[in-house]
């Protein structure tokens, strides 16, 4: 939802004077006809138009007031459901690690007990002397295992075995990749570049940066219509969008759209 009240740097106690002077600031600096028909400075001009009129009007303030209010309660909703989800998400990650180091040591385990069993059962070297002629070695008769040693064996392989399946079920069904569907109400994107990106100011890679967004941070697009810029050897154009409480730009080519 649009924040007339950010759109034009006033807060939402502003008085008709303090709107009016900031809609004529902001008409200057985004007016058309002083920037060429860049369409990024005639959509500015549109919105600031557009803010102007609904909050100089006391019935369509009024009305845009409470279904800010409501917004925000939402907005705070969605943030709380989606830092219960991050929480679920790191704890599932630290059991699935803990099973790893599980099946890890029950491996090793199982292998020292291969090699201890290999070493018994190696014949003893023949000591042979000059003088003498040696008697035959007897090569050492490899004991019979019991069937309760065959059991337990049996068993603790297949408590190894169990536990790196689960593991392995758990990341496949819930791995970082199917995070989305647990994707909190309203969002359709989500940060794909595996180092994060930057939310920005305006949609410019030289712009101020609003706040770091780590990958998998869920977005929702308000405007897909920014304008186009190279960033390496890709083309991509800005996006304008929100999150939990901040709404910037951020180039398309580090995002990935949530098909629904």
């Amino acid at each position: 939802m649009k924040n007339y009240y950010d759109l034009l740097g006033v807060s939402p106690t502003a008085s008709e004077a303090e709107i009016k002077q900031a809609y004529r600031r902001l008409s200057i600096k985004f007016h058309p006809d002083k920037n060429e028909g860049d369409a990024y400075f005639e959509e500015m001009f549109k919105q600031i138009n557009e803010a102007q009129e609904v909050l100089l009007d006391h019935t369509k303030r009024g009305a845009y007031n409470a279904k800010l209010n409501s917004f925000a309660q939402q907005q705070a909703r969605v943030a709380s459901e989606q830092a219960r989800l991050r929480r679920e998400r790191e704890e599932l990650q630290r059991k699935q690690r803990e099973q790893e180091l599980t099946a890890q040591r029950l491996k090793s385990q199982e292998e020292a007990l291969w090699q201890q069993r290999a070493a018994a059962t190696k014949p003893a070297p023949v000591v042979t002397t000059p003088v003498t002629t040696p008697a035959p070695v007897r090569k050492p008769q490899r004991r019979k295992e019991s069937l309760s040693a065959k059991a337990r064996r049996w068993k603790r392989y297949k408590i190894a075995w169990g536990m790196i399946n689960l593991g392995l079920a758990l990341y496949l069904f819930f791995g970082p990749k199917k995070l989305h569907y647990f994707r909190p109400p309203g969002t359709d994107a989500y940060v794909a570049a595996e180092k994060g990106i930057f939310l920005r100011e305006k949609p410019q890679s030289t712009s101020k940066a609003l706040a770091s967004l780590p990958v998998y941070t869920y977005l929702k697009v308000v405007s897909d219509h920014g304008p186009v810029e190279s960033l390496g050897l890709r083309k991509a154009a800005w996006y304008q969008v929100s999150t939990d409480s901040l709404q910037g730009w951020v180039w398309s080519g580090y995002i990935n759209r949530i098909k629904k």
